[in-house]
Order: C-alpha cells, then structure tokens, then sequence
C-alpha cells in the first residue's frame, strides 16, 4: 500500500514560511500590502486590484497593529530588564552595593553600639539575596532601618540606599506594567498573522488565474510576493569594500521595526539609510563611525512604511578606502 503524498501546492508556502517566525510573516505581509496598493495606484481601471487589496489590507492592518503593540512592549520590557538587572547585579555579591553598605555601618556600629547595628541589619545581608523584588524590599527596609539617624556617615549611607531604591522601583513596577499593558496574546498575534497570509495564498490563485497566459507569468507573479522571506535564502551578511566617497546599494529588504541589523567599518565612517529607490536616502541615516561595532534595529530609520523603503543603502564621504560589514538578522 503506497503511503499518502503531501501535495505541494495544496500547502500555503507563506503560512509555512513563518511557522515559527512572526517576523518572517509580517515582513510577508508588508511586502505584499505594499504591492497590491502600488498595483491599484498603478492601474486604476483594472477592477480585480482594488478587490485583492481590499479584502487583504484590513487583515494586514489588524496584523500590523497587533505585532507592534506586542513586540514593541516587549522591546521597551527587555530594555527595562536590562537596566533593572545590571543595577540588581551592582548590589549584590561581595563587591556589590550590599556588602558596602554592611561594613560601613559596620564600621560605625558593629562596635560601639551592637545592639543599634543588629536593629539596621536584622539578618545581615542575607535579604539582599534572592529575586528581584525582595532585593528591592530589602532596600526599602534598610533606609527604614537607618530612620532619621542623625551621624553624618550614616545619613550618606542612606542618601546612596534611597537614590538607588529611586531608581530601581520605578524600573521594576515599569516592567511588570508592561507585561501585561498590551492585552494581546502570542496566540492572538499568531491568528492574526495567519489569517493575512492565507488571505495572501487565496490572492495568489486569483494571481495565477489571472496571468496564467502572460508570457512573463512567473515573473509577474513572484513580483507580488517577498521571495526572501519565503524561501528563507538570501544573503544575511555582506562584506564591502567602499571608495569613497561611494554610494552603494547592497540589498533589497523587506523588514518590520523590530528587524536587528549589526554593522562596524574601519577605515571611515559610513551612513545606512533604508531608501524607497535605488541607492536612496530617504530614509533617517545610521551613522557607524569608524572602529565601531553597532547593533541597531530598523526602527531606526525612521521610515512609516517598510513596504516601500526596502532599499539598503550605504553612503561614504571621505577619501579614504573603507572596510565595512552589514549583518541582517
């Protein structure tokens, strides 16, 4: 008995590029909301653009808006992890913060008044110890501790424990706000972005019906669709030699807010822009100064449609040869 085929065609290609990527999808349907509105602008008498876009841009808008509520709050939360967990780490352990604050009070009291010295430090160090939040109670409590305590010495020691619980509360009461200020699911975001790629899998039939005897049909019909996201093939990592000044156009992209880019020159300093046109630069520049080795997120091009500005563009200015690397994530 012969065992069961997967028909190939039968699949949705977009759908199953993004399986495990929500990025890959959006990047897809960017692109081809993109396309499908540049075709009704192109060809206002045509009747069947107006129909693909409008039953498509609804679903990529509701896509879009879901993506950038989640992923945007997730960027502002990891940032705040960020910071929150280097000033955590500042505080703890035998160099930390912590251990500073002991043996100076230490210092003052542990032997001319014992009994003043356990009542600030009941347990020691040991509730600096342990998760985020009872480090930062632990904080709290020491400046309690400590009170109106007049000696010169301890009301600096209080000074530093109060900034610092300034600083890491407000952090940490950001960051969980954040966790849950979107109101939108994984699995949420997931159904919407599937819902707009297999409404850009329906497209893609009436694409066939409708260019099936057009002797430039593939091209016709691969122009519709990112074939970089879909195929999951193209270049992530260029390396450049410029003469300067030089203006090169190394890549066409689709990519979202949240794309990660990485880039360092030696030799000169070099502009990045994401342009709408060949070897343009009307986009935001990113400027990677010699020597350095910069991580960026598209984002910081400041474009408002990722659809239209998919051209990276690279930009010199001195007279120099220049050593450049572009990575794509």
């Amino acid at each position: 008995m012969s065992l069961f085929r997967k028909w190939l065609h039968a699949l949705n290609p977009f759908k199953t590029a993004a399986k495990r990527s929500d990025e890959n999808g959006m990047r897809q349907i960017v692109f081809h909301d993109a396309v499908l509105a540049s075709r009704v602008a192109l060809f206002p008498t045509d009747t069947d653009y107006p129909i693909w876009y409008n039953r498509f841009h609804p679903l990529a808008v509701d896509a879009n808006t879901k993506y950038s509520a989640y992923y945007g709050v997730q960027s502002t939360q990891e940032g705040q992890t960020t910071s929150l967990d280097t000033r955590i780490a500042n505080i703890q352990g035998k160099t930390g913060k912590a251990h500073d604050w002991y043996n100076r009070i230490s210092a003052i009291y542990a032997t001319s008044n014992p009994g003043r010295f356990t009542a600030i430090l009941p347990d020691g160090l040991k509730p600096f110890k342990g998760k985020k939040d009872r480090i930062i109670a632990a904080l709290k409590t020491l400046s309690i501790n400590i009170g109106s305590d007049t000696n010169t010495l301890m009301v600096a020691i209080k000074a530093e424990i109060d900034a610092e619980y300034a600083i890491i509360k407000p952090l940490r009461d950001s960051q969980l706000l954040a966790k849950g200020s979107t109101g939108i699911s994984s699995t949420q975001l997931s159904n919407s972005i599937k819902a707009a790629l297999t409404m850009q899998w329906r497209n893609h039939g009436l694409e066939v019906n409708k260019f099936a005897d057009d002797p430039d049909c593939e091209n016709i019909l691969k122009s519709f669709h990112d074939l970089e996201a879909i195929q999951q093939s193209s270049q992530k990592e260029f390396n450049l030699t410029l003469h300067n000044p030089e203006t090169r156009d190394v890549a066409q992209r689709t990519m979202v807010f949240n794309s990660r880019l990485r880039a360092k020159t030696t030799g000169g300093d070099v502009k990045i822009y994401l342009a709408s046109t060949v070897g343009g630069v009307d986009s935001a520049a990113v400027l990677i100064t010699a020597g350095h080795d910069v991580n960026f997120t598209a984002a910081d091009f400041g474009v408002t449609n990722y659809g239209v500005n998919r051209h990276i563009t690279v930009v010199t200015g001195t007279g120099t040869t220049i050593n450049f690397m572009l990575q794509l994530y």
